[in-house]
């Protein structure tokens, strides 16, 4: 997501393209909003429905379901599964920074992550809205070119049990196509 300057030629306004050594992807709580309440709409149907109609036919029982404390059930949970995770995340949203020589990264409320591009072995998006995630791989012999910086609160950076993987969930950052985009310009997308 390139930065660009509004130019005026002639009563035209144009865009132009300014050149910077950071290129920030902007966190959304809109868009994080929207793609809390599709997964938590969808998780809450599938589990009442799961409840309501499995159960019983597994247990020999004809399935009679309640379908208004259904509807009832599945948006209050829609809209807890919204509001605290927002809620949260506005505090210290998501973080993904293209700089000139470092790629940072920060889940929400986590610390943030900075890896130096010849360290990447490997970055790409993985999964769908609104459940894709961008997973970074370290090199094992690159140890040295990253380093976490404090976020403050000291909450411990996003990692997975190998430690050389970074894993950053994309909700309210923009398109996937847009990160593969950055990633391609980088150099990170082979």
């Amino acid at each position: 997501m390139a930065f660009t300057r509004r130019e005026e030629h002639h009563g035209f306004m144009s865009s132009a393209p300014v050149t910077s050594s950071r290129e920030i992807v902007v966190w959304s709580a809109r868009s994080f909003a929207l793609a809390a309440t599709t997964v938590g709409f969808i998780g809450a149907g599938t589990g009442w429905l799961g409840a309501s109609l499995l159960i019983p036919a597994v247990m020999g029982r004809s399935p009679d379901p309640d379908w208004l404390s259904g509807i009832v059930f599945v948006a209050v949970f829609t809209f807890c599964s919204t509001v605290f995770p927002v809620v949260t995340a506005r505090r210290r949203p998501a973080r993904l920074v293209f700089g000139a020589d470092v790629l940072e990264l920060a889940a929400p409320g986590k610390d943030t992550v900075t890896v130096a591009y010849e360290a990447v072995s490997s970055a790409r998006v993985r999964w769908f809205w609104p459940v894709a995630v961008l997973e970074v791989c370290v090199g094992g012999g690159d140890r040295d070119s990253r380093g976490t910086s404090d976020g403050g609160e000291g909450n411990r950076p996003i990692r997975t049990r190998r430690g050389g993987r970074y894993l950053l969930p994309l909700a309210g950052m923009g398109s996937a196509a847009t990160i593969r985009c950055h990633l391609q310009r980088h150099g990170l997308r082979r």
